[in-house]
């Protein structure tokens, strides 16, 4: 297994997953944080799975808020942010990016619309989901790992060095992906996430105690993710008339294993891996939608560019729409 010099860019959950478990691994591990006071140069990794339960410490090699610092002398710059914090990384890094390092993205929807914005010629490495469901328990200290993803690694590059470097990283698996737009219009999470919110915060609904977000997934959730991940292949299946590289990404019923809205439910509820991470606000003793959350904000963009392409190609997603409008009259007019 060859050994890389890695820098990886913001300081979310993945982002110290990836540096705990890289760095453990024997990779050199920097990081490019806007808080690098409140990192630690040793890393806590539990990991606390049905078949893993493990707790290990390994060792950060710089930590900066300087991009010529935190990048200099790499091989590889992860970018594991949400989607609208893709434009300060890459306006931050752009200047200090050598053309032989690899860019990887995890989770990687839109990432090369964004590559393409700034003009950036480094081969890309993107994505289709995490590697590893996670939380951060002390921040630049201490992580939390609880599940892994649950097949293999489904990736998007136009690198042909990018299976041996994804083996060198990860113990998964991988799959080429011939076509990015199989990461870009993946229906989880940008359909799970943009129904469950709608059905719990449409018509600025506020609730006495705090909803779960999958422990309390309902019916109601299912019927509409369901009828939007029908929406959403309705227009993949124009787009491939088109390409000869398919685009590929499965039914919401065939990644659930499930058959109808009442399994899928059960399904969803089931998945104790998944976190409660329910993007609320607590004002005046209710819990109100937090629009600024990243669940919503990461959506509205990944909505308006299923929508766009919807209408480049004649499709209906009125389904969609409607539930995207919702997050707009949410950003506009709700104010906590």
């Amino acid at each position: 297994m060859k050994k890389y010099n890695i820098c990886i860019c913001s300081g979310g959950n993945i982002s110290h997953a990836l540096a705990g478990v890289l760095s453990y691994k024997g990779h050199t591990i920097n990081i490019l944080t806007r808080e690098p006071s409140k990192w630690n140069n040793k890393m806590n990794t539990i990991i606390n799975t049905s078949n893993n339960n493990s707790i290990y410490d390994s060792y950060l090699n710089k930590i900066s808020d300087d991009p010529f610092i935190a990048l200099k002398d790499m091989d590889i710059i992860i970018i594991a942010s949400p989607i609208m914090a893709f434009d300060d990384i890459l306006n931050k890094i752009k200047s200090s990016l050598t053309p032989n390092m690899i860019l990887i993205c995890i989770p990687g929807r839109l990432f090369i619309n964004y590559i393409q914005k700034y003009n950036i010629t480094n081969k890309v490495i993107t994505l289709l989901r995490t590697p590893y469901i996670c939380s951060i328990k002390d921040y630049g200290n201490s992580v939390n790992i609880s599940g892994f993803i649950h097949d293999k690694i489904h990736y998007w590059s136009d690198s042909n060095l990018s299976k041996i470097i994804l083996d060198d990283l990860f113990d998964f698996d991988n799959n080429h992906l011939t076509n990015h737009l199989s990461i870009d219009l993946v229906n989880s999470n940008l359909l799970l996430h943009s129904c469950r919110l709608f059905v719990l915060f449409n018509e600025n609904k506020y609730y006495d105690e705090k909803p779960n977000f999958y422990k309390d997934w309902c019916i109601e959730s299912s019927k509409l993710l369901i009828m939007c991940d029908k929406e959403l292949h309705i227009l993949i299946d124009k787009i491939n008339e088109t390409l000869d590289n398919k685009v590929f990404v499965k039914s919401i019923l065939t990644h659930y294993q499930s058959d109808d809205e009442i399994s899928l439910t059960n399904k969803i509820k089931s998945i104790d891996a998944l976190p409660e991470r329910s993007p609320v606000i607590f004002k005046d003793n209710k819990y109100y939608a937090n629009i600024k959350h990243r669940y919503f904000q990461e959506e509205i963009i990944a909505l308006k560019f299923v929508i766009d392409l919807s209408k480049k190609y004649n499709i209906n997603l009125s389904n969609i729409e409607k539930i995207y409008n919702s997050f707009i009259y949410l950003q506009e007019n709700f104010k906590i």
